[in-house]
C-alpha cells in the first residue's frame, strides 16, 4: 500500500491512504504542493477528497518586509488562493469533505482580535461567536475542528466549545479542570481535546473525550507520564494523541519525554516513540 504525503515546502505534511498490511512496511510518496509566489508555505489539514489547506506566502509585501500570506486550497496538483482570506486576516486549522474550513478571522489584524470562524470554499466567512471574557479582558477564540455535518469545535476564552447551526455551547471539562480546548470532532459529534488542572504548584493537562450530548471522559495518562492531549478522533470514537512528562530533579538535568497513544472504549494504549 502506498501512502501519499502532501508537502508544503517542508513546512508541514500529512497523508491519506487505506490501512496497510501489518506485515508490509508502508511506502511513501512526497509531493511538493507548490506556492503562491512566496518562499514559505505550510499545509495544516487534509480531507477525504485529497484537498489540502493551509497558508502560503504571496509575492506581495505588507507594511513591513514580510510577505503577505493567503489561505490556500490544493487539489489535483494545483494550489489556489482562497479569495478574501488574506493571511493577516485569517488562518485555517481543519477542512471537511465539503471543503468547509475552520480557523480564525480578524476584520482588523492590527488589533489582533481573532475570532473563531467557518470558511466556505469560496472564501465566505461565518463568525461563530464566543464566550464573555473572564480574565485579563481576553476575547480571542479559534475553531479547531469541523466534521462532515459542518459542526465545529474549538476554544473561546479558555473554554472548549461546540458549534452547530448557529448555536454555540460549552463543552464542560470534569470538575476541578479549567482552560479546556476541543481539537477534533467526528461525524457523530464526539470530540477530543484537553483541559488543565492545578496539582499543588504544578499544572497538569489531561486528554478529554466528549460525547455528542456533552458527557465528558478523562482519558488519563500512561504510567510514568504526567500529561496527555487528545488531538484527533475518527468515526469509531478512537482518539489519537500524546502523553508527556519530565525526568530529573530541580538543579539537575531535566528531559522531556513523549509517546503517542491510541484511546478507545476507556483504554489508552501507548504507540511507542522514535
Amino acid at each position: 500500500m502506498r501512502f501519499h504525503f502532501p508537502l508544503a515546502l517542508g513546512m508541514a505534511f500529512t497523508y491519506f491512504a487505506g490501512a496497510a498490511s501489518a506485515h508490509t512496511p508502508p511506502r511513501y510518496t512526497v509531493t511538493d504542493l507548490g506556492s503562491l509566489g512566496g518562499v514559505e508555505c505550510a499545509a495544516t489539514a487534509l480531507n477525504d477528497k485529497g484537498q489540502v489547506v493551509g497558508g502560503a506566502d504571496t509575492a506581495r509585501h505588507g507594511k513591513g518586509p514580510e510577505n503577505v500570506t493567503n489561505v490556500f486550497v490544493w487539489q489535483g496538483g494545483r494550489m489556489r488562493a482562497v479569495p478574501g482570506l488574506d493571511g493577516s486576516h485569517a488562518y485555517v486549522d481543519a477542512v471537511n469533505r465539503a471543503g468547509q474550513m475552520t480557523g480564525a478571522y480578524s476584520a482588523d489584524p492590527l488589533k489582533a482580535k481573532f475570532a473563531s470562524a467557518l470558511f466556505s470554499p469560496s472564501g465566505k466567512v461565518r463568525l461563530l461567536g464566543g464566550f464573555p471574557a473572564t480574565q485579563h479582558g481576553y476575547s480571542l477564540s479559534k475553531a479547531d475542528g469541523v466534521n462532515a455535518k459542518g459542526q465545529v469545535v474549538g476554544i473561546s476564552n479558555n473554554q472548549a466549545f461546540f458549534w452547530s447551526q448557529g448555536r454555540l455551547r460549552k463543552l464542560t471539562p470534569p470538575a476541578g479542570y479549567q482552560a479546556s480546548e476541543a481539537w477534533s470532532i467526528n461525524d457523530k459529534g464526539q470530540a477530543a481535546g484537553k483541559a488543565d488542572r492545578a496539582v499543588g504548584k504544578a499544572v497538569r493537562t489531561h486528554a478529554l473525550f466528549w460525547e455528542s450530548g456533552g458527557r465528558v471522559t478523562d482519558m488519563g495518562v500512561l504510567p510514568g507520564y504526567a500529561d496527555s492531549v487528545g488531538k484527533a478522533i475518527n468515526n469509531k470514537g478512537q482518539v489519537a494523541g500524546w502523553v508527556g512528562g519530565t525526568r530529573g530533579t530541580p538543579g539537575r538535568r531535566i528531559t522531556l519525554h513523549y509517546q503517542a497513544f491510541l484511546w478507545q472504549n476507556g483504554h489508552m494504549r501507548g504507540l511507542g516513540s522514535i
